[in-house]
């Protein structure tokens, strides 16, 4: 009988201990989880950049690649060089048409 008596005289504490420690589990799991609205301005957060980085992407699309680059360099080389070479030309016939003027000018003396 000893038995009982001991074990229904220590059972309150028993029961008090397990309540206190559920109590700070819960309350410590509560802290752990999001309120539902601190969860939906999250969401509202996340779709905003989900939306931007769309938009980001879509604009990454039309950007050349590599190989694009490297093509438009060479043009850009062979535009540089044709370039010049006109400049050659058109000094060559300034200095042509220069002369024809002082000629022209000077009576054809």
């Amino acid at each position: 009988m000893m038995d009982w008596e001991f074990l229904l005289k220590g059972l309150p504490y028993v029961l008090s201990l397990l309540a206190t420690i559920f109590a700070a589990a819960r309350w410590a799991s509560s802290k752990a989880f999001v309120t539902r609205d601190d969860f939906s301005a999250l969401s509202k957060k996340v779709e905003a950049q989900g939306h931007e980085l769309g938009l980001i992407r879509k604009d990454i699309e039309h950007l050349p690649d590599g190989d694009q680059f490297a093509e438009l360099s060479e043009a850009v080389v062979k535009l540089t060089a044709t370039t010049e070479g006109m400049e050659q030309r058109i000094g060559r016939i300034d200095t042509g048409v220069t002369r024809i003027e002082d000629y022209l000018l000077k009576g054809r003396s």
